[in-house]
C-alpha cells in the first residue's frame, strides 16, 4: 500500500492510502482507483521508496484503459470533496 499527497483536500498532510503490487525495485501498479488523487487511475505504473516513507512521487507509465483521457489534477468549478463545503 503507497500513500498519494492529496493537499487540494484535507491540508498540506493529507494522504490517500492505494492498494498496489510490486512490479520493481522501485515501481508499483495501482489496484485501485484513486479517489482523490486525479492524476493516477488504476492500472498506472508508479514510483515511491522507502526513503519517501512510500509516498508516492510520480507516474511512470500510464495504463492502457486510461491512456486515452486524464483526469485534471484539480476539481471543475464548484466540485467539492465529500465533507468538505465549498
Amino acid at each position: 500500500m503507497l500513500r498519494a499527497a492529496v493537499d487540494d483536500v484535507g491540508g498540506a498532510d493529507s494522504f490517500e492510502q492505494l492498494w498496489t503490487e510490486r512490479v520493481g525495485a522501485d515501481r508499483f501498479e495501482l489496484c485501485c482507483i484513486p479517489f482523490f488523487a486525479y492524476d493516477m487511475a488504476l492500472g498506472d505504473v508508479v514510483r515511491a521508496e522507502a526513503a519517501t516513507v512510500y509516498v508516492i512521487q510520480s507516474v511512470v507509465q500510464r495504463s492502457a484503459l486510461t491512456a486515452a483521457g486524464r483526469y485534471p489534477r484539480t476539481r471543475p468549478p464548484g466540485m467539492h470533496s465529500p465533507g468538505h463545503p465549498g
